[in-house]
Order: structure tokens, then C-alpha cells, then sequence
């Protein structure tokens, strides 16, 4: 009996040994699951809430930066944007983290920055559903082009207004990323009708019999001598107009919210307000084929307007809408679809919600520059002694100087579309590296009255020059590479 008691007690110390080792062993493992729980939690968690390491940058609206200052003149504008990751350099996936979706808004300011204001994720998301101010909501797009669209909203553009627009993007995990920065676009004017009434005015009207179009040539006629000879061909009459407008602001300056002129001439234009140019372009607007087409630029002229009277101006070229048919000067072509003309509207928005328009129409006084003659490859003639001094500035009489007012014009291009190309501008400036006698004229280096300014390299630009000598001296000068 004590030997089966001991094996039984044996046998039970065996049995509680053997659970005792399972306990242990089970409260290793839970102890490990418990330990590992919380890790597993935080991953999943820190996975779902972390967002996407990408950002939106250099947003363009067709493929121009806001800060290019330039207007969009389509309703269907295309957007840009590029992706940058935010994660430092050395750590996991830098710079190589892929876009999977979208999503774009173009609205006004106040409701794009209360989207980015807004943390809570679910109240966004129902705004963002529910919202009818919105222009365009693209929603989260995930086929196509991932870096480019074109606007799809289900209201509208309108003409001469300022949009706001943002994006952002998703990642490959399906991480949204954070709005980009807010930033905006102009529209410009995209029909004839958004001109606000404005007219095409001139100087002087051209007849239709009297217009060289391009592939017109010169009657020729045989005389009675027998001699064939070409009949007058092209007008050889050449005045440059200027153009002038007065005009009282409805406020005051400090009130404006934005102005912009827009404005085309023909051949081309230099536009001033107050007796400063406006904007820094040269050569506008660029060269189309005037029959079907002339181009119209938007100019930023908002710290310009001063409070009172203002004037605005704008004086014409030719360029290579009308070239002269004068045999004393160098041509290369003859084309003369009119004399020069123009048309603008100058549009005003005021902080309250107010706007003013000033539109080009027969209430424009016009006159005649100091340039007496230009043609687009045969030079100039200005006489500096006919300067309208202050023809552009408040106080001008143009009554006592001679002016009248502008005509109404009928050959005019049946289109008008906003300049979509980079405008010309002077990008460097040059100082002669050498100036030479030309022909002395005894060979002994004696005074003459030609020079050579060597520049240094070919380049295209204009010569600046600053003089002094009595009144009515002629000055004579040629541009040539050598």
C-alpha cells in the first residue's frame, strides 16, 4: 500500500509537474501575444492615419505659373501640377513614392481655405459632396493622365475673373497626400461680345480697292510707246496716330481690387496710362494673318490708376499690317490690309463689388505721333521737334494741339484672340566694345562724321542713344551685322 500510494503520489507529482511546465508555457505565450498586440495596433493604426509623403508643386494652368502674370484665354483651361515626396533623404522609398489618384478644386479663395483648414476628415468630405459654390470638383480620379487635366467643372468660366484652384494626389498605397498651396488664374476675354461695346478706331480709312493683301501684284500695262510698265501701286502716305482717353475712376484708387486692359493694335502697340508704359512686352501684338485674326494682350495696370483724372494712351506702328509703298525706302514686301488702328477695353473691379469699364470709341481724341514714316524693314523717320509732349497725362489739351477724335473703322480682322505666346521683352542690355572712324576722309585719321560701334556679338535689338546738339539736326544710323 505505501509503494502504490508513493507510485500514485509519484505518478501525481508528474502530472503536476507537466502542468505546471503548461501553465508556464501558456503564460509565456500569452504574455508574448499581449506584448506584441499593441505593436501590431500601432502599425495597422500608424499605417491607416499617417498621410501620403507627397506634396503638389509648381502648379501651371496651361503651363504657365501665376507668377508669369500672363491671362488664360480658353474656357477649357489645362492643369498642371508636379509631385515632390516629403520624406528626408536616406529613409525608406525617398523620392520614389507613386501617384495613384487626384482630385482638383477651383472655386472662390474663402471656400478652398476653409477646406485646408478643416482636420476633420469626415466633415470635409461632406462639405466637399454637398458644396454648389465649388466651379469644379473633380472628385478622386485614378485613370488617365495623373499630372495633367482639363477643366471639367459643371459651371462655367467666365470672362476677365479670378479663380482659385488646389490639388492633391494619392500615393500607391492609397495615402491621400495634403492640399497643395491655393493659387490662382485670370480668364481673359474669350468673344468679340466681351469687349463691353468697345470699337475698332482709327486715324484714317483705308477703301477696299485701295488694300495689297498677300499675292496681289501690280497691274502692268503696255503704253503707246510700246513700253510695258506697272500702274501706282500701294499707298506711300504713312501717318502713325496716337490715341488718347480722360476718364474719372468711380472711387478711389485704394478701392480697386484689380485692373486690366486689354488691348490690341494693329500693326503693333505701346500702350501707356499716366506717362508710363504699361508692362514690360515690346512688339505687341505678334503677327497673324490680319484677315481672319488679330491677337489682343491683358496687361496688369492696377497700380497705375491714380485717383482723379486719368489718361490712358496707346500709340501704334506699323509692323507688318501696313508697310509702305515709298521707292525711297527698302521693303523686302508690300502688304496693306489698312492704316494702323486699334481697340481696347480697360476693366475695373472695385473692392464693394462695383466695376468700370473704358472702351475705345469715338469719344477717343487722336493724333499724330513724331514718327513720320515706318516701315517693318526699311527704318524709321521721326522728327524729335513734333513731339506731343504730355499727350498721355491728365492736363493735355488735344483741342489746341490739333487733335480730333477718332473714327469708327470697318476693315478690321473678323477674329480677335488673346496672345497665348511668351511676349518679346529686352532681355540684355549691350555696351559697344569698340568704336571706329568709318572712311576718314583724307586717310590721315581725321574727324568724320560715320562710326562703327562694334557690340561684341550679332545680336537683335535696338539702339540706344543719348545726344546733344542744336534743334533740327539730322541723324542719320544703320543697324548691320558684320
Amino acid at each position: 500500500m505505501i509503494t502504490a500510494f508513493r507510485a500514485y503520489q509519484d505518478k501525481n507529482s508528474i502530472y503536476k509537474q507537466k502542468a505546471g511546465h503548461a501553465q508556464w508555457l501558456l503564460s509565456g505565450i500569452l504574455q508574448l501575444i499581449l506584448a506584441l498586440v499593441p505593436v501590431i495596433i500601432w502599425a495597422q493604426s500608424s499605417g491607416k492615419s499617417e498621410p501620403a509623403a507627397l506634396m503638389t508643386v509648381n502648379l501651371k494652368v496651361n503651363e504657365r505659373s501665376s507668377l508669369a502674370g500672363m491671362a488664360v484665354g480658353a474656357r477649357l483651361p489645362r492643369f498642371s501640377w508636379e509631385v515632390k515626396t516629403n520624406q528626408p533623404a536616406g529613409t525608406v522609398n525617398h523620392g520614389s513614392a507613386r501617384v495613384s489618384a487626384y482630385q482638383i478644386l477651383v472655386g472662390q479663395l474663402s471656400d478652398l481655405k476653409s477646406v485646408m483648414g478643416q482636420t476633420n476628415k469626415k466633415k470635409v468630405g461632406k462639405w466637399l459632396n454637398s458644396n454648389e459654390d465649388l466651379y469644379w470638383n473633380s472628385f478622386k480620379q485614378t485613370k488617365g493622365d495623373l499630372f495633367h487635366t482639363i477643366y471639367n467643372g459643371k459651371k462655367q468660366l467666365q470672362s476677365d475673373r479670378i479663380y482659385y484652384w488646389m490639388v492633391r494626389v494619392w500615393d500607391e498605397k492609397g495615402r491621400p497626400g495634403k492640399w497643395s498651396q491655393v493659387d490662382s488664374f485670370q480668364t481673359a476675354l474669350f468673344e468679340r461680345k466681351d469687349f463691353a461695346g468697345a470699337r475698332w478706331i482709327g486715324r484714317n480709312q483705308m477703301l477696299p480697292e485701295e488694300r495689297i493683301l498677300p499675292g496681289d501684284t501690280a497691274v502692268i500695262v503696255t503704253s503707246s510707246d510700246g513700253k510695258k510698265k506697272k500702274l501706282p501701286f500701294g499707298s506711300v502716305g504713312d501717318t502713325l496716330p496716337l490715341f488718347r482717353k480722360s476718364f474719372d475712376l468711380f472711387g478711389k484708387a485704394s478701392q480697386i481690387q484689380r485692373a486690366t486692359l486689354y488691348v490690341s493694335g494693329l500693326g503693333q502697340l505701346e500702350a501707356r496710362l499716366n506717362g508710363q508704359k504699361i508692362g514690360d512686352h515690346f512688339l505687341d501684338p505678334g503677327w497673324t494673318n490680319y484677315q481672319k485674326v488679330a491677337l489682343y494682350v491683358a496687361l496688369d495696370v492696377t497700380k497705375l490708376i491714380k485717383d482723379s483724372e486719368n489718361v490712358l494712351g496707346v500709340e501704334l506702328g506699323n509692323g507688318f499690317y501696313y508697310i509702305p509703298g515709298s521707292k525711297d525706302w527698302y521693303k523686302k514686301l508690300l502688304v496693306q490690309y489698312g492704316f494702323p488702328k486699334m481697340i481696347c477695353r480697360l476693366s475695373i473691379h472695385y473692392k464693394d463689388g462695383r466695376s468700370q469699364n473704358v472702351v475705345s470709341n469715338t469719344s477717343w481724341q487722336s493724333g499724330v505721333s513724331a514718327t513720320w514714316f515706318s516701315s517693318i524693314y526699311g527704318g524709321e523717320l521721326e522728327n524729335g521737334t513734333k513731339q506731343a509732349t504730355g499727350w498721355d497725362k491728365p492736363g493735355f489739351d488735344p483741342a489746341k494741339k490739333g487733335w480730333k477724335a477718332a473714327i469708327t473703322v470697318i476693315d478690321t480682322p473678323t477674329g480677335l484672340t488673346l496672345q497665348k505666346t511668351d511676349p518679346i521683352k529686352v532681355m540684355e542690355k549691350f555696351s559697344a566694345k569698340a568704336i571706329y572712324p568709318v572712311n576718314p576722309a583724307n586717310g590721315q585719321g581725321e574727324a568724320t562724321d560715320n562710326w562703327l560701334y562694334d557690340m561684341g556679338q550679332n545680336c537683335s535689338g535696338i539702339p540706344y542713344m543719348e545726344l546733344s546738339g542744336k534743334r533740327g539736326i539730322r541723324l542719320h544710323y544703320c543697324l548691320q551685322s558684320l
